[in-house]
């Protein structure tokens, strides 16, 4: 049985930590090069032919873009602001208790308890500070290796879900 309480700082760094995994495994390189190396600039010449001036077609793309990245930094600075609120994190900051069984893995807080067949993780990703158990490419429950108290638990807990989890 693994007792721990998750902090704002070990939520945010989760919450970090799986964008980035979640934009690297699914940036994909191809459309980014056909948009790039094609669409864009085939749309500024046809908006060029049409208005008869490559200075506006220009000029009318770097307008989008603009209002594009005003509003991408928007979007993401209103994320950040609500998603690590007070109000929001309250029930990650529960005390959580995970119980490791041969069929399955439960965890408990205050609020709910989640019952995980074994075989509904497809993988086990493990950064420095976390375990990451992935039900899917996008989903996964983080657990963070400061609820071990010793070194021993660590690797115990390692090897029960390697055994577990096919890699």
């Amino acid at each position: 049985m693994i007792h721990f309480q998750l902090t704002p700082d070990d939520v945010r760094q989760l919450d970090r930590e799986h964008q980035s995994y979640v934009t690297r495994r699914c940036a994909n390189q191809t459309a980014s090069k056909v948009y790039w190396y094609f669409l864009l600039p085939a749309s500024i010449a046809g908006v060029a032919v049409v208005s008869g001036s490559f200075l506006v077609a220009l000029f009318a793309f770097g307008l989008i873009w603009g209002a594009r990245s005003i509003g991408d930094r928007w979007y993401r600075a209103q994320y950040a602001k609500n998603f690590y609120s007070d109000a929001n994190l309250v029930t990650s900051l529960l005390p959580f208790q995970l119980e490791l069984l041969p069929d399955r893995l439960i965890l408990t807080s205050a609020n709910a308890i989640h019952h995980q067949f074994w075989y509904s993780f497809r993988f086990l990703r493990e950064t420095p500070g976390y375990f990451y158990l992935f039900f899917c490419p996008l989903s996964a429950l983080g657990v963070p290796k400061s609820a071990f108290s010793s070194v021993a638990d660590l690797e115990a807990f390692r090897n029960a879900v390697k055994s577990h989890v096919q890699q």
